[in-house]
């Protein structure tokens, strides 16, 4: 194992002061995603368990092994869903949103802005908001793309597909922090 020829290095070179326990030393492989930029950070690190000779107690030493990046399986919005998210605003201002979806290759933070951007302003979105009919028919879409990457307090998404609609609802077990951050149906 690689973790078992670096502590033979560390123990030739001095470089941990005390003697090293091999069986309790261990690999870990610590992943963080980062949902608003869609990337995963991983950190490969090296617990290294020794025991300190002037007190006896066993210790950790952490040196890291190495750190990758990489994009997660839903970073990149598809060329349909931007040409759709296009497809909500006015003539006028798709050139607009255009530019807002493929701002850094049409990624998730590019769609963020996009919606920050038309939410700021209700008046870019194409739709006859006189018509009662065509308000209740395009309230589920509106309404996905406030919920659809909404997060609680600790970072889990408020909201879930329902089934392959592309229509999101919001989870059973969170409507009450969805109600709290005003995105429940009513608000």
């Amino acid at each position: 194992m690689i973790f078992l020829e670096v502590l033979k290095k560390a123990e030739e070179e001095g470089l941990i002061k005390g003697k090293i326990i091999p069986e309790l030393t261990k690999q870990i492989t610590i992943p963080v995603e980062d949902l608003k930029t869609g990337t995963k950070h991983t950190e490969t690190v090296i617990a290294i368990a020794r025991q300190n000779l002037k007190t006896g107690e066993i210790e950790y030493t952490n040196k890291s092994l190495g750190k990758s990046l990489e994009l997660l399986p839903d970073s990149v919005i598809k060329l349909s869903d931007i040409d759709s998210f296009i497809d909500t605003v006015k003539p006028q201002h798709r050139d607009t949103a255009r530019e807002l979806l493929t701002a850094n290759g049409g990624t998730r933070e590019d769609y963020l802005a996009f919606v920050e951007w038309r939410d700021s302003d209700y008046s870019v979105l194409d739709v006859d908001w006189k018509d009662e009919k065509d308000i209740d028919a395009a309230f589920p879409g509106w309404y996905t793309t406030q919920i659809k990457y909404a997060q609680g307090a600790d970072g889990s998404f408020l909201a879930k597909e329902i089934g392959r609609t592309g229509v999101w609802e919001i989870r059973a077990d969170k409507r009450a922090e969805a109600e709290s951050l005003g995105l429940d149906r009513k608000n």
